[in-house]
């Protein structure tokens, strides 16, 4: 068997992001985090039937003070291995839009403590570059859809997460043993990712020599895009918004 033929089953493991998603949960458990395997939910799939999917993972941190917990961090990871060379690239939100979200949400009404001061949760969305589109980029063409596969199924996953959470305060039988739910989505790549430039025309694009002549590479990012109708009509139905 040659050297290259014996490498295939490593590429084939690579491939599933197995190998990622147990690297990502080894850290996670090492921060302090439970970690909780798959997060599975109910939704149609094109052809309109219900369907199970998931997300890779949801690990959870439980906030304490003293001997009681009164929160619960919820991160909702979704992983995305890809090949080296393969890069992500993104299209920043423009910077005379609003952006009225953060990354992080909070789920409190039905507890009977509160945080007044949420300036803290926005501190990381402070740091981090908000887009509003993602493409992947190989050396000799570009997938328009990865990333928003990624995407789509933590955005699909965050309200029934999000409904799990308000059901458990509303059915906790002492109201000093419900805790505040905040949850985080997380989309996880091997690949690097960057940030297109302000202030560049066609030209600028056919004219680099290189993806940095246009782009700024970032360690995170935010991605920020509104609910479309479908989403929209799954959550009326659902009855978890007015």
């Amino acid at each position: 068997m040659s050297s290259k033929g014996s490498n295939k089953w490593k590429d084939a493991l690579l491939k599933t992001s197995l190998p990622l998603e147990h690297i990502v949960a080894e850290r996670l458990g090492k921060k302090g985090f439970d970690i909780w395997g798959e997060f599975s939910f109910i939704r149609e799939n094109e052809q309109g039937v219900e369907t199970e999917f998931s997300v890779d993972l949801r690990a959870v941190d439980f906030i304490r003070k003293g001997k009681i917990h009164w929160a619960g961090l919820n991160l909702l990871i979704e992983c995305k291995y890809n090949y080296p060379g393969v890069r992500w690239v993104f299209a920043p939100h423009p910077e005379s839009a609003t952006v009225i979200t953060g990354v992080i949400s909070k789920f409190q009404d039905l507890c009977i403590r509160r945080v007044a001061d949420t300036s803290a949760l926005y501190k990381l969305d402070n740091d981090l570059d908000f887009c509003v589109k993602g493409i992947e980029l190989h050396e000799s063409d570009a997938n328009t859809q990865s990333v928003s596969r990624g995407l789509h199924q933590l955005r699909w996953a965050l309200p029934q997460l999000a409904a799990e959470i308000i059901r458990d305060q509303a059915t906790t039988l002492h109201d000093e043993d419900s805790y505040i739910g905040y949850i985080c989505p997380i989309l996880v790549t091997t690949a690097p990712l960057y940030v297109l430039r302000t202030g560049l025309n066609i030209n600028k694009f056919q004219k680099a020599s290189d993806l940095k002549d246009i782009a700024e590479n970032v360690d995170a990012l935010i991605v920020y895009k509104e609910r479309g109708p479908q989403l929209n009509a799954y959550l009326m139905g659902a009855a978890l918004i007015g």
